[in-house]
């Protein structure tokens, strides 16, 4: 090698430096400037895959709203008893998916709650390396690609893997857990219901992993995955309590890839269309057990348009696999094809509005554009995961009150559910920091309806109660 190649080779090493070096410092200008200010233009939000037009939020007290009493010693002595107890110390050391099944619905923290300087320092250049990298995605993309010339199919979900059935439905493994405290809780506020003269009864909804009949997933995963067997004990604990049990997964009739298409090829949930089918069970249920008259027409598919938003979607599961390994997929809107009219409140959004269904409970900001990573269009239905919503039927005058405790897989049952009685009130129990029994004199339903799904449990000793979010902690 010549003096002048040499040459031209320091000058592409110097250039390339620089460029990274540049780079860097822009990155990192970008980052304090949106910090101080915000995001000014759309330049800033292509920088950050920020949306400038997210809605706004405002602060509920829901503690001070709703305020807890000294009357659930049950919890207290829990608690006191996890604090004595040096196994449940063992127990919560462990990752996100070790103790519990893994929720993608509920973010970690940025920096933990410890305050040694060195444990933030730590979680700061983690964040910023990874997570919070200049167009982190993209470097996750290309390490895909490597993966798959290597043959590595692996896709890490917590501290498990995401299984690909033979039609390309991705899925979480769920663990072993015990129900127990689940079981009890539930069993508290039934009973605390009853003497309340307030009925109550548990929905359960289906995991992607079929009860009965055929599955597409390797039979490795299926040996492995508990999501139906964690379902199969709690509701066994529910019933010799004597609590009333809606298992939808009796319900399905079906198996193979007609049961996976009632759920979304990326992600977890379930589709609107099997949201909608649910609410019919539950609208069926409820005037069979309980004299109410839902109109079972309402939840007629049929009866309602579906707008379809091509390539659209990328699920929780997607977004960790990527589009290399998957792909985007429809996104469909349904929307009673029949006269509405709601009144709508949703109080951490300021959303106060009369209407129809499309009006009043869907969230149109989630399907201007294609952004995989960052948005996620299942909240367009219901505002997604919000403590809680008031709905007024202005159409039905039954006089009835439904409350709806859920998960995020009620999202998509609540625009139709709330089309059956003339009252319907939701609460998340994960963003509602308030107490659900104050909520619960103040509101006194007709029904208290409790919708799960296998992803939300939680096992015995994994609920902190003095953080009031966890969606098992009924006080």
């Amino acid at each position: 090698m010549n003096k002048k190649q040499k040459n031209i080779l320091s000058a592409i090493f110097l250039g390339t430096l620089l460029l990274f070096t540049c780079l860097f410092i822009l990155a990192v200008a970008l980052q304090a400037y949106y910090k101080l200010y915000g995001v000014p233009n759309q330049f800033f939000a292509w920088l950050k895959d920020i949306d400038t037009d997210d809605l706004q939020t405002s602060y509920v007290n829901w503690e001070k709203k709703y305020p807890f009493e000294q009357r659930d010693d049950i919890y207290t002595k829990r608690e006191l008893a996890k604090k004595n107890d040096e196994k449940w110390q063992q127990d919560t050391e462990t990752e996100p998916g070790e103790a519990d099944n893994y929720n993608e619905d509920i973010e970690e923290e940025d920096v933990p709650k410890e305050t040694s300087l060195w444990h933030k320092l730590k979680v700061y250049v983690n964040g910023y390396t990874t997570k919070k990298l200049l167009k982190y995605e993209k470097w996750v993309e290309l390490a895909y690609v490597y993966e798959t010339l290597i043959g590595w199919d692996l896709v890490p979900y917590g501290n498990l893997a995401i299984p690909k059935a033979e039609n390309g439905h991705l899925a979480v493994r769920k663990n072993q857990l015990d129900m127990t405290e689940a079981a009890e809780n539930t069993a508290d506020l039934y009973d605390w219901l009853t003497a309340q003269d307030i009925p109550f009864f548990y929905v359960q909804a289906p995991d992607k992993i079929c009860k009965y009949g055929e599955n597409m997933f390797s039979d490795i995963y299926l040996e492995n995955d508990y999501s139906n067997k964690n379902a199969d004990a709690l509701i066994a604990d529910l019933t010799a309590h004597g609590i009333p049990v809606l298992d939808l997964r009796e319900k399905i009739g079906k198996t193979g890839e007609e049961y996976l298409d009632l759920f979304y090829k990326t992600d977890h949930h379930w589709t609107p269309q099997t949201g909608i089918w649910a609410a019919g069970q539950i609208a069926e249920y409820l005037n069979e057990q309980y004299s109410f008259t839902m109109d079972l027409s309402l939840f007629d598919l049929e009866q309602y348009q579906t707008e379809t938003y091509p390539d659209m979607f990328l699920g929780s599961t997607g977004k960790k696999a990527s589009l290399v390994k998957t792909e985007a997929e429809d996104f469909d809107l349904l929307l009673p094809a029949f006269e509405t009219k709601l009144h709508a409140e949703i109080p951490n959004y300021k959303v106060n509005k009369t209407g129809s269904v499309g009006e009043t409970l869907m969230d149109y900001s989630n399907l201007r554009y294609f952004n995989p990573y960052k948005i996620n269009q299942y909240t367009t239905y219901s505002y997604g995961n919000t403590p809680n919503i008031k709905i007024h039927n202005e159409q039905n005058s039954d006089g009835k009150k439904v409350l709806l405790v859920k998960d995020s897989f009620g999202n998509v049952v609540i625009p139709s559910l709330c089309l059956g009685a003339e009252y319907t009130e939701t609460i998340d129990l994960r963003y509602f920091k308030g107490s659900l029994k104050t909520y619960i004199e103040g509101y006194q339903p007709d029904v208290v309806i409790l919708l799960m799904s296998p992803t939300s449990f939680i096992g015995t000793n994994g609920i902190d109660y003095k953080e009031h979010d966890s969606l098992w902690d009924f006080r």
